[in-house]
């Protein structure tokens, strides 16, 4: 739940930062009964709506046509692009296919439930892309590829400020490689009724496991923290390279965590950080767990590991002494008032 403090000092300072991105979440073309409970639905929205204010990065929109042309002299060769995505209700990996079109900032996350083991409370998750390759004519059937490839990316890229990955690949002897920003993505929560969950994100009581928080944490995984390449291309064991986080927190050693596939999806555990809402230190969202009757928010170190992949996020200016007098004396009513 936002505070008074929040509602009245914070959100005029951000109020000039105009976010981009436009998270849409599609709950029914996988429908689940676990979201037949409008207030889970109005949780995992209210989480998703919270981190669309907090990116600003735009995002091309993405037409119906998927097939791209490069020519040179006699040669054409066409690539064709789909976008897959997991079922979020079975889990079948790259099962479903994305064939619509999205509108300018548009990303669309395909959200679902299933049972999951152990203590895990929700999976989240970009979409991937595959691609077909063909060709006609005679001639420079490599530099047609090359020409094909820069008009893939030129659409799937969406503008090129921030790359989920790479895909290229050989055939019959011709090279592509086409980057593709965010698309789609996919969420799913633990259903089989072994989670108590907690669905009311208005509520300042918290009973159970906090499907906002969660929502947060897995959508940031859907964004690509622990996912994307860049994620890849900044981590070194439990070391983290990114600027932005480096910066915020005073170093990047040991701010990964080792996760049970060996693997360094998430911040380390324990790291505390300033929430956006209120400045108040908290665990950050995306180390690997959350304390049973607890919620999360986003927090200043969360926006800064989007940074270092890419993403470009409103920022929490300085408080001005003017500001820090206003909030001291807005403080002491509060006591006051206890």
């Amino acid at each position: 739940m936002k505070n008074l403090l929040t509602l009245s000092i914070i959100s005029p300072l951000l109020a000039s930062q105009a976010s981009a991105i436009n998270i849409v979440l599609d709950f029914d073309t996988h429908s689940s009964t676990f979201f037949s409970n409008s207030t889970a639905r109005a949780a995992v929205q209210a989480a998703a709506d919270d981190i669309s204010a907090a990116i600003t990065t735009s995002l091309n929109a993405i037409p119906a046509n998927r097939a791209f042309t490069g020519t040179d002299g006699g040669a054409s060769i066409t690539i064709t692009s789909t976008y897959n995505y997991t079922n979020p209700n079975s889990g079948a990996i790259g099962g479903e296919t994305f064939t619509g079109t999205l509108a300018a900032n548009e990303f669309r996350i395909f959200v679902g439930a299933q049972s999951l083991t152990g203590s895990r409370l929700g999976v989240g998750g970009p979409g991937a892309l595959a691609q077909s390759l063909g060709g006609t004519g005679s001639g420079d059937y490599q530099a047609a590829a090359d020409n094909a490839s820069s008009a893939a990316t030129a659409t799937t890229g969406r503008g090129g400020s921030i790359i989920t990955s790479s895909l290229g690949g050989t055939t019959s002897g011709i090279n592509f490689n086409v980057d593709y920003a965010p698309i789609v993505g996919n969420l799913w929560f633990d259903s089989d009724g072994s989670t108590t969950w907690n669905f009311d994100h208005t509520s300042s009581s918290v009973v159970g496991s906090d499907l906002y928080s969660v929502a947060l944490h897995e959508i940031l995984h859907a964004l690509g923290i622990g996912t994307y390449d860049s994620w890849e291309d900044n981590e070194d064991g439990t070391n983290w390279l990114g600027a932005e986080a480096i910066a915020l927190h005073g170093t990047g050693t040991g701010l990964l965590h080792t996760d049970s596939d060996g693997g360094h999806a998430h911040i380390a555990e324990n790291i505390m950080s300033a929430r956006l809402s209120d400045g108040v230190m908290q665990e950050v969202v995306m180390d690997p767990n959350i304390t049973t009757g607890t919620r999360k928010e986003l927090t200043e170190l969360d926006l800064a590991f989007l940074r270092d992949i890419g993403w470009e996020t409103i920022t929490i200016p300085e408080p001005s002494s003017t500001l820090l007098l206003g909030l001291g004396s807005f403080a002491f009513i509060l006591r006051r008032r206890k």
